[in-house]
């Protein structure tokens, strides 16, 4: 009789290289981190305008991997690009996908919309918004079934808003 040999088997190692390539879709919107930091109050008070107020512009800091080397952004951003960009969001991605992007913290409640900018401009209400900004960004941009599923939302959200160009109507100069 023939003696058989046992041949243990080899271990199968597997091996996953998305962490360290970027996306083949779209490689600049590989986000590897962000936060939201500190923010600006902004006096849009004019004497045209005396009532329009003030507002809280928020720094958002962004470090990219890009094929050729790292990149930072520093971007700013209103509450309200925040909400658009949420909106944006939700209408592009799939049922499945909507459930990873958060809420945005809360508005300013509507029995305060009286007092609007000291309720909004309050120091403990600033600081728990930037805590719900920062956690809304580090779920949705470091997620990348979020990214690939939406990449012009997101790009949209991190582009630098396109300048207004006053454009005569017919018969004006």
């Amino acid at each position: 009789m023939p003696h058989i040999q046992f041949l243990p088997p080899e271990p199968v190692v597997l091996v996953s290289r998305a962490a360290d390539e970027p996306d083949a879709a779209d490689p600049g919107l590989h986000v590897a981190a962000v936060a939201v930091g500190d923010c600006t109050i902004v006096d849009a008070r004019t004497p045209s305008a005396p009532l329009q107020g003030r507002f809280a512009v928020w720094t958002v800091a962004l470090q990219l991997h890009s094929p050729d080397t790292p990149r930072s952004l520093t971007l700013r951003k209103r509450y309200s690009d925040f909400v658009r960009f949420r909106e944006r969001l939700l209408l592009c991605l799939p049922p499945p996908l909507r459930k990873a992007v958060p809420p945005l913290p809360p508005p300013v409640p509507w029995y305060d919309a009286w007092r609007y900018s000291d309720v909004n401009l309050d120091r403990a209400w600033l600081a728990a918004r930037r805590a719900g900004l920062d956690y809304f960004l580090q779920q949705v941009l470091l997620n990348r079934a979020v990214v690939a599923a939406a990449p012009s939302v997101v790009r949209g959200f991190l582009e630098p808003p396109a300048a207004h160009h006053w454009v005569p109507a017919r018969g004006q100069r």
